[in-house]
């Protein structure tokens, strides 16, 4: 069966340091990828320099080429859409991407080429953290894989809509945030494992943290780690019915919902794919 075109819609913003581990993995399963990307200062450079070392990175922009009022919300893929719509059509199917992520399996073989009444797809996102049991060994590199190294995660996994084929007739809603696709569409929930790693050192936490704070957005995400670095491994994950690593017993116990991980790994590239150097 001839695989369906995926375009993937990638919003980044300063994950420089896991960014080409992250696209290294997509570009194994998307055809192109369009990048926005909301990196401040000097490390913007990096993170274009990163994106634009991949051939299938199509179009590459910065959230100020938008024209959107900043910092842009969820809703600002619309002008990602915009340029696939441009340059690819309509009918193609869409995955919405992140820089600090990984997933673990090929999603085109649940997207059917030939039902025209296939929407949408839910996938099962799984958030990672330092374990406590790491405290004394964490060191992230960004030439080392992040895969790897995070080896903990929270559960349940979270639901998140991720992809959706793009008739040309559902556009997002610029200003809204906290929807990864367009308003109407309807999602199936299928077991496809996505792998996020927000937190990766002490100082790119914090430092998160801290702009979460003064742009006034996703604070509750990251409040735990204002006082500093040192809440590093002892947090809230600020989600209900979440409890963080730091309430995993030492000697190797673990709470119910803390797991090691058992989940799918996609593997090196099939040859072809990425040429980031």
């Amino acid at each position: 069966m001839q695989l369906p075109r995926l375009i993937g819609l990638m919003m980044i913003r300063d994950e420089e340091d896991m960014l080409a581990e992250a696209l290294r993995n997509h570009v194994r399963f998307c055809d192109a990828i369009l990048v926005l990307d909301g990196t401040r200062g000097a490390a913007q450079k990096t993170s274009r320099d990163l994106c634009c070392a991949f051939d299938e990175v199509a179009g590459y922009w910065t959230d100020a080429e938008t024209g959107y009022r900043l910092p842009v919300r969820d809703g600002a893929r619309q002008f990602l859409v915009e340029r696939a719509r441009e340059r690819f059509g309509v009918n193609n199917w869409y995955a919405i991407l992140h820089g600090d992520e990984i997933w673990g399996e090929d999603p085109r073989p649940l997207l059917d080429p030939e039902d025209s009444s296939a929407r949408g797809i839910a996938v099962d996102s799984y958030h990672f953290f330092p374990h406590v049991s790491q405290r004394d060994t964490w060191s992230f590199d960004p030439g080392v894989s992040i895969e790897a190294l995070a080896q903990w995660y929270m559960l349940p996994s979270i639901d998140e809509h991720r992809l959706f084929r793009d008739t040309g007739s559902h556009d997002y809603v610029v200003e809204t945030h906290l929807r990864t696709v367009p308003p109407d569409i309807p999602c199936s929930r299928r077991s496809i494992a996505v792998k996020q790693y927000n937190y990766r050192s002490p100082e790119q936490a914090h430092r998160r943290a801290v702009a979460r704070k003064q742009e006034g957005w996703q604070t509750n995400h990251y409040q735990h780690l204002l006082d500093g670095p040192e809440a590093f491994f002892v947090a809230t994950l600020g989600l209900p019915g979440l409890t963080w690593a730091g309430a995993v017993p030492p000697g190797g116990g673990r709470a119910t919902n803390v797991q090691r991980n058992p989940l799918p790994f996609l593997g090196a590239p099939a040859g072809g794919g990425g040429s980031a150097g």
